[in-house]
C-alpha cells in the first residue's frame, strides 16, 4: 500500500510539472499512471476518472498508443469490478487501435487481458482464441504469464497433456 501511495505522490508531481510546462503527452501518461495506482488500491472511482482524463488527452493530441493503453487500463478496472462485458469492450477497442498502429505491446496486453476476462466468466473457447492471439504478439515481459494462462484454459477444457506442456513452457519462459 505504501508503495502505491509513494507512486501516487510522484505521479501527482509529474502531473503538476506536465501541466505547468504544457506537455499534454506527459500529462496523459501521469493521469493514466495515477489511474493504475488507484485501481491497485481499490479506489475504482478515482481510477476511472484519471484514466478517462488520460483517454481524453490521448484523443485530443492524436496519441493512438496512449489511447490504446488507456483503454486497456480502463478495461482492467472494469474487470476488477466484475463488469466483464464493459471490460471486454474496452479490450477489443484497444486491440482495434493497436492493429491499425502496429503496436505489438498493446496487441499482446489487450488480448491477454481479454483472455483473462473471458476465462473468469467461463467463456473458455473465446478465452482460448484470445490467449492464442496474445501469444502471436511476443511481449517478453508477459510471455510466462501468457503460457500459464494458456495452461489454465487448456486445463479447464480438459486438455491435460496440452495444459502440462503450456505450464512447462511457462516455467521455461520464467527461467
Amino acid at each position: 500500500r505504501s508503495a502505491y501511495l509513494r507512486a501516487i505522490d510522484h505521479q501527482e508531481q509529474s502531473l503538476a510539472i506536465a501541466r505547468e510546462i504544457g506537455d499534454r503527452e506527459r500529462e496523459g501518461n501521469a493521469l493514466g499512471n495515477l489511474g493504475i495506482c488507484y485501481d491497485s488500491l481499490g479506489d475504482y472511482r478515482r481510477a476511472v476518472d484519471h484514466i478517462e482524463q488520460s483517454l481524453a488527452i490521448a484523443r485530443e493530441i492524436g496519441d493512438r498508443y496512449l489511447e490504446s493503453s488507456g483503454l486497456v487500463y480502463l478495461g482492467l478496472v472494469y474487470r476488477d469490478t466484475g463488469q466483464s462485458p464493459l471490460a471486454c469492450k474496452h479490450f477489443q477497442d484497444a486491440i482495434d487501435i493497436a492493429e491499425v498502429t502496429g503496436d505489438r505491446e498493446n496487441q499482446h496486453e489487450a488480448r491477454f487481458a481479454l483472455a483473462l476476462a473471458q476465462l473468469y466468466t467461463g467463456e473458455l473457447a473465446a478465452a482460448r482464441k484470445s490467449i492464442d492471439g496474445a501469444r502471436r504478439y511476443d511481449f517478453p515481459a508477459n510471455t510466462m504469464a501468457a503460457w500459464t494462462a494458456t495452461g489454465i484454459i487448456q486445463l479447464r477444457q480438459s486438455e491435460l497433456v496440452a495444459a502440462s506442456e503450456a505450464f512447462a513452457r511457462g516455467l521455461t519462459e520464467a527461467d
